[in-house]
């Protein structure tokens, strides 16, 4: 059976000649649009919200429905939160429990002469720690050094004329102080120790 032959039985016309020169006449009237409620899956604009999620027989238009009204209320009902300005307070917003950036740290100068303690950060107050996280220091003359910081009096470090110490920026502190307590370096000898130290009072 030849395709033209199928077509013919199909549709119950002869299409023998038919081409875009020739077309096959049509008749009667073919709908362009659905009108309102004519198809009962569709439903019709005046359908009602419902709210079934069973087998209930609901068309299309009332679960559209049914969407943008819980969506309306979902909004109405979280409105004030979702326009109101972040309340202040106290507490801590951003890099909490992590190591300041060195850009963050006071900066303070080393310089003394004299020999014996000198102390280089004032003691914080109350339950207050001093941390140092960067310390740079030459000395002019040989001597012995040693950094008293409250809690831990570390081992004199022996420098000679020229000689100095350095602690690099690090993510944990090189020294932590004892509550309350200054943060001083020990000289054995009055010689001029010079350079700068970066630190944090909390």
């Amino acid at each position: 059976m030849s395709l033209s032959t199928l077509i013919t039985f199909l549709v119950g016309r002869d299409i023998t000649g038919v081409s875009s020169a020739n077309p096959l006449p049509v008749t009667g009237t073919v709908a362009e649009t659905v009108a309102d409620g004519a198809d009962v899956t569709i439903g019709a604009k005046a359908d009602a919200a419902n709210t079934a999620t069973d087998t209930t027989p609901i068309t299309a238009m009332s679960v559209w429905k049914q969407i943008s009204k819980s969506i309306q209320a979902l909004v109405t009902a979280n409105h004030a939160d979702l326009t109101a300005a972040t309340p202040a307070g106290a507490n801590a917003i951003g890099d909490v429990g992590v190591t300041p950036r060195s850009a963050r740290l006071t900066v303070a100068a080393i310089n003394f002469s004299s020999s014996g303690d000198n102390t280089i950060i004032a003691a914080g107050t109350g339950a207050q720690t001093i941390k140092v996280y960067r310390m740079e220091l030459t000395v002019a003359a040989a001597t012995a050094l040693t950094i008293k910081d409250g809690a831990v009096t570390e081992g004199a470090r022996t420098l000679f004329a020229g000689g100095g110490l350095s602690w690099d920026y690090d993510s944990e502190p090189w020294s932590t102080g004892a509550a309350a307590t200054a943060w001083k370096i020990n000289s054995s000898n009055a010689v001029q120790v010079s350079g700068r130290i970066w630190y944090l009072v909390s």
